[in-house]
C-alpha cells in the first residue's frame, strides 16, 4: 500500500520485483523445530474429526512464510494448529513417546 495524502490505494504490481511480496514470520520464542506437543483445545470441538485430536501428541515444524506450527499426529497427518491450542511442555509416557517416534520414522524428512 501507499499512502496519497488523505487515503491509502495500492501500490502497482511493477513496484514489487516479480510482482511478488514474501513474507515471513519470525517463530516465537517458545518451541523448537521436531518439539513433542499436546494439542490442548481445537477450533471446532463439535466437529468429531477435531475433537480426537484432543490430547494427541505430536512433532511440531515452524513454518515462517505460514507464520504457524505444523503438527505431525500419528494416525492424523500433519496440519496447522495455532500456538495458543498447544501445550509445548507435555507429560510423555514412553509408550506413547515409542509410538510417536515409530511414526515418525516413516515419515519424509519435514519441509524446510
Amino acid at each position: 500500500m501507499r499512502r496519497d495524502r488523505t487515503r491509502w490505494t495500492p501500490a502497482p504490481a511493477t513496484e514489487f520485483p516479480g510482482g511478488r511480496v514474501h513474507l515471513t514470520v519470525p517463530r516465537p520464542p517458545y518451541g523448537r523445530d521436531g518439539q513433542r506437543v499436546r494439542i490442548t483445545s481445537v477450533q471446532d470441538p463439535l466437529d468429531p474429526g477435531e475433537r480426537e485430536l484432543l490430547g494427541a501428541l505430536g512433532q511440531v515444524h515452524w513454518f515462517g512464510h505460514e507464520g504457524a506450527w505444523f503438527v505431525t499426529v500419528p494416525g492424523s497427518g500433519t496440519a496447522v494448529h495455532p500456538s495458543e491450542d498447544l501445550d509445548f511442555d507435555p507429560v510423555v509416557g514412553a509408550r506413547e513417546a515409542a509410538a510417536l517416534q515409530a511414526h515418525l520414522a516413516r515419515q519424509p524428512d519435514p519441509p524446510t
